[in-house]
Parts: C-alpha cells; sequence; structure tokens
C-alpha cells in the first residue's frame, strides 16, 4: 500500500479540489434567481468547458475563463523570445499572471451581473442602494475567480489531470443532456438509427482520439556525453501536439464577444452587435470561419508552447548531443521547427475537422451543430484520461528511482 501512497494523495486533492468547485457553483448569490430555464446546449457547454454553471449567479459563475484568457495571454508574450520577459522569476511570471487573471475576472464579472439584471432582487437589501449591491456582487464573482485560479494552479502542482481536470465533471455531466437539447424534435437523436449513429461516431471518435494522443513522431538524436561510444535517444513530438486545449480556450475566446456586449460601452453599440451576430455566430459561414481560425491559431501557439524548437536546439547544443546530419544551432532548431510545423499541420486538420464539419452541416440541418461541442467534448474526455493515465505512471514511477 505503501508504494501507492503518492498517487494517492494526489488523487485525493484533485477529489478535494473537485468538491470544493461543485459545491461553489452551488452557492447561489443572495437575493437572485436563476434565468428562464436555458435549454442551450452550446451555453451550457461553454459553462461546462469553464468549470462554471450556465442560467444562475453562483460563487464560481466565472469559473476558469479569466484564468483561461490569462493563461493564452501570457504565454502569447512568453514566444516573443524577449529578454525582459524571459528574465523574469517563476515568483514574478506568477504574479501577472494573476494581475492579467484580475484583470479580465472584473470584466467579466460586470458583464455577467448586467446579464442577470433581471434576477437580482434589490429590495432584499433595503439597507443598501444597488449601486452597493453591484458591487458587493462584483467582489463575490471576481473572488470567486480568483479561488478557481488558485485551486487550477494547486491541482497543477499537487494534483492529478493538471489544471483542466476541473471542467471533468461539467463536461461529463453536460454531454447527455447536450444531445438531448440538440436533438429535441428531432429524428437524429431520438430514433433507433439516430442513436445507432450517435453510438457509432461516439466510439470512432474515442478510437481514432486514443490512437492520436499516445501516438508521437520522433527524431533521433546522438547522445555523445554518456558514454564514450555513441548513444541513440530522440526528441519525441506528439502527433497532437496542442493537446486539447484549442477545443477549451477556442470555445471561450470565441465566447468572450458575446459576454462583452454586456458591457457599459458596448451596450446599444449597432457595429458591435453586427460584428458579434455576423462574426460571432455559430449560425453563419463568416462566424464558422472565425471559429475556425481561432481553433487554428490556437492549435498552433499552444503546440509551440509545448514544444519550442529554440529551447530543444540550445539543450542539445549544451549537451554535446546533435540531429545527425544536421548542424547544431540555428540549423537543428530549423530542422525541427519544419518537422513540428508538418506535424502541426496534422493536429490542426484533426481539430478542424471535428470541430467545424458538423457546423458547416448545421447550416443546413441545425441540429447537426450541437454535434460539433459533443464531439469536441469527447476529444477532451479522452485526452484527460490520457493525462491522468500518464500523470499516474510518472507517480508510480518514482519510487523506483534513487538519487544519489
Amino acid at each position: 500500500m505503501k508504494e501507492y501512497s503518492g498517487a494517492i494523495k494526489r488523487f485525493s486533492v484533485t477529489l478535494l479540489i473537485l468538491s470544493i468547485v461543485q459545491l461553489g457553483n452551488h452557492l447561489n448569490l443572495p437575493g437572485t434567481t436563476p434565468q428562464v430555464a436555458n435549454n442551450d446546449g452550446i451555453m451550457n457547454f461553454f459553462a461546462s468547458i469553464s468549470a462554471g454553471k450556465s442560467g444562475e449567479l453562483t460563487l464560481f459563475s466565472l469559473g476558469l475563463s479569466p484564468y483561461m484568457i490569462s493563461f493564452i495571454v501570457w504565454n502569447l508574450f512568453s514566444l516573443l523570445e524577449v529578454d525582459a520577459i524571459k528574465s523574469l522569476s517563476q515568483k514574478q511570471s506568477g504574479l501577472i499572471v494573476r494581475a492579467i487573471t484580475l484583470l479580465f475576472a472584473i470584466l467579466q464579472a460586470w458583464a455577467t451581473l448586467r446579464s442577470f439584471d433581471g434576477n437580482i432582487f434589490y429590495a432584499h437589501f433595503p439597507s443598501f442602494s444597488q449601486s452597493q449591491v453591484d458591487f458587493f456582487f462584483l467582489l463575490l464573482l471576481t473572488s470567486g475567480g480568483m479561488v478557481i485560479a488558485y485551486i487550477a494552479d494547486l491541482n497543477k502542482d499537487k494534483g492529478v489531470g493538471k489544471q483542466m481536470i476541473l471542467i471533468f465533471p461539467g463536461l461529463l455531466a453536460n454531454m447527455p443532456r447536450m444531445l438531448l437539447t440538440g436533438g429535441q424534435d428531432s429524428a437524429l437523436f431520438s430514433s433507433v438509427w439516430g442513436l445507432v449513429f450517435i453510438g457509432g461516431a461516439t466510439v470512432v471518435m474515442v478510437y481514432v482520439t486514443s490512437i492520436l494522443a499516445r501516438s508521437e513522431y520522433r527524431i533521433p538524436v546522438q547522445q555523445t556525453a554518456m558514454t564514450v561510444a555513441f548513444k541513440s535517444s530522440y526528441i519525441p513530438i506528439k502527433v497532437l501536439t496542442s493537446g486539447a486545449f484549442p477545443f477549451m480556450f477556442g470555445i471561450t475566446l470565441f465566447s468572450m464577444p458575446q459576454v462583452m456586449l454586456f458591457l457599459p460601452f458596448f451596450q446599444n453599440n449597432n457595429l458591435m452587435a453586427y460584428i458579434v451576430t455576423t462574426f460571432f455566430s455559430y449560425s453563419t459561414v463568416q462566424g464558422i470561419l472565425t471559429f475556425g481560425l481561432i481553433l487554428g491559431f490556437l492549435g498552433f501557439g499552444f503546440s509551440h508552447m509545448n514544444i519550442r524548437p529554440f529551447d530543444i536546439a540550445k539543450g542539445l547544443r549544451g549537451a554535446g548531443d546533435y540531429i545527425f546530419d544536421v548542424r547544431p544551432g540555428r540549423d537543428t532548431e530549423k530542422y525541427i521547427r519544419q518537422k513540428l510545423n508538418r506535424i502541426i499541420f496534422l493536429n490542426n486538420s484533426f481539430i478542424l475537422l471535428v470541430s467545424l464539419t458538423p457546423l458547416l452541416v448545421g447550416l443546413w440541418y441545425q441540429p447537426a451543430t450541437v454535434l460539433s461541442f459533443y464531439f469536441s467534448s469527447l476529444v477532451m474526455m479522452v485526452y484527460f484520461v490520457h493525462t491522468m493515465h500518464e500523470d499516474i505512471r510518472f507517480v508510480l514511477a518514482k519510487r523506483h528511482y534513487v538519487i544519489f
């Protein structure tokens, strides 16, 4: 039993964190009521991938959205290879990320409050003005968003599944509801053949994603420092170089303009309303193309965050290792980047195929739209399970190594 203590401890931390998130999502803010029954499968999906809750004002209504956006913003800056950014300590970069998260949490909290204008009963607070009540709720929502960000990082260090495991329960619970909502009055989801189609597509998607999650391309490396004789190793590059991040962050980024419409300086702005309804809608060709561009950009960006050719080439040169028939230094970096970009093309092709095909079909047959989010959920679920499996293997393997 002792040999599994590390894995058990990490699982316990993750279960505790997930329990806290679920509890916070059921703590409704005082003096508020739920919105009219929300049967929008897309909005429920947006809430589930951010660990938030759709249709109710709760302590954790913001979910991981502010954290996700700050994560993207900071990592984009870190890719610029600016000396001022590279010289920052881990503590300094963490404080900057927290500041960015706080900024977006405040903005999203205000927009969320405005979207619930008709569901806040200020008469329940006779001793306070409306602006004071709004400020109090703003503090609660912002604080909830910052707590979520903190425990997400805590799970990364102490638990399993890293930060994104927080969305696992909501994603799992929302998948059946998503199909039922999308399939209302539709033979696609209610008929026997429709269920057979969904079942078969689910099996195929899980199988293909499982293979891709485990697959990797290996660049052979000649090691000279370990022994007198040359020894071969390799640089592994996962086929899903970006992981499931584009699915999670893509929906969040694409939905943010709709949320921002509730901010005072965007209200009654006809131009902004036109841009959002045309270019940030899943029911228009322009919106689907915008969504595809966002997914492609995130796929490319996250791939380069996960695999950094400059750092790999620098590490090889410092260790005296090299790729056969490639000069160390810039040539090695260029070689690795070329290989990486080819794999990113496959990575992005898979992401776009899964996400955009049902949306395009949905232009002619609307119930098919929800399949985009259902298949995206499946990919994320499989990737989460794969990530947890790797974390557990790592924890169990640590006991076989002794530092001397």
